[in-house]
């Protein structure tokens, strides 16, 4: 029996050292900035923390920065990748805040190149007497309650006069927050776990992406009325306030030749508009493009520089045709 003890000893060591190894020499491989999973992993780490209020589950932690893929990352006071905004809102000032997640925060490429900003650069000297900021609400992980509580409880004291909410087609689905000590300590556990999911998917066992995309649109999904609830919620809140509202849908850029997913865009306008939301569809800024051309990296389908540029023009023609900052607040 002591042999046997010894020897289940001796493997669990043996195992833990092989471990530890291959864990370094992954730290040491992956500090690249090239591993898509790894990054993520780092984001979540670095520069995130959990939310006292669970309707938002996770934030950024202010004024923490990373470089992440490759590409700086810094988080202002108000736990938002952007400069410092002056509260309250100056005089001459036209607000534009951008709600959304990772792509809206502009995942894989510099700050000065997110579509945010370069739709208030677009927007520069082209309103009159009027300074336009748009400001990037954009953070990883996030969906529309998310998003909606988010600016409700932190970023109505910017005092917006517009907001725009990005909506991806994964919005509707329902975020747990999951404490894994060994997923959120280990790079082998997260590239172990990645490539298992990848597997079953593969092979059949689990649903493909876009089956549950599909799904997300269901009955049988709960978090689709969540969605909606909470459209309804941030509609009555600038509805109260005359503070316009944008919705801006967002493709997602695996397939764009093919696109599947134009049923969800359906979905979503036709519940938003009524609400009292201006649709404005980003797929039509995308649609011409080969989808790879566009991926922040082989293997992240998050919109590179050149995807932001279309959208941001897009966005920026979209409001200088309109000039909501013109008479005021409706």
């Amino acid at each position: 029996m002591k042999k046997l003890l010894l020897n289940i000893l001796v493997s669990l060591l043996a195992f833990a050292a092989a471990a530890g190894v291959l864990e370094g020499a992954l730290r040491l491989y992956n500090m690249n900035g090239e591993n898509y999973d790894i990054e993520m992993w780092k984001y979540s780490r670095l520069l995130k923390r959990k939310s006292a209020d669970p309707a938002i589950g996770i934030e950024h932690i202010p004024g923490r920065e990373a470089r992440l893929q490759n590409v700086d990352i810094t988080i202002n006071s108000l736990g938002l990748r952007d400069r410092e905004y002056a509260v309250p809102k100056p005089k001459g000032v036209y607000r534009i805040i951008v709600l959304g997640s990772s792509i809206t925060l502009g995942w894989g490429v510099p700050e000065d190149r997110t579509f945010a900003r370069l739709t208030e650069k677009a927007l520069e000297g082209r309103a009159g007497p009027m300074k336009v900021e748009v400001i990037n609400a954009g953070i990883g992980n996030y969906n529309t309650q998310r998003e909606v509580r988010s600016f409700l409880s932190k970023y109505a004291v910017l005092d917006p006069d517009m907001v725009v909410l990005t909506f991806f087609i994964n919005d509707p689905q329902t975020i747990e927050i999951k404490e894994n000590p060994v997923l959120r300590n280990s790079q082998l556990a997260v590239l172990l776990w990645s490539r298992y999911q990848q597997g079953i998917r593969a092979a059949g066992i689990k649903e493909t992406y876009a089956d549950y995309y599909r799904d997300l649109y269901s009955e049988k999904n709960p978090g689709w009325p969540v969605c909606v609830s909470e459209l309804d919620r941030l509609a009555a809140y600038c509805r109260g306030r005359k503070i316009r509202l944008m919705l801006a849908m967002i493709p997602d850029i695996h397939n764009l030749k093919d696109y599947p997913f134009l049923f969800a865009h359906d979905m979503v306008r036709e519940t938003a508009v009524p609400m009292g939301y201006s649709w404005l569809d980003l797929y039509d800024a995308l649609k011409n493009e080969d989808a790879p051309s566009l991926w922040a990296m082989r293997g992240d389908p998050h919109p590179n520089v050149k995807g932001h540029e279309l959208m941001a023009g897009f966005l920026a023609g979209r409001l200088l045709k309109d000039r909501p900052w013109e008479g005021g607040r409706p």
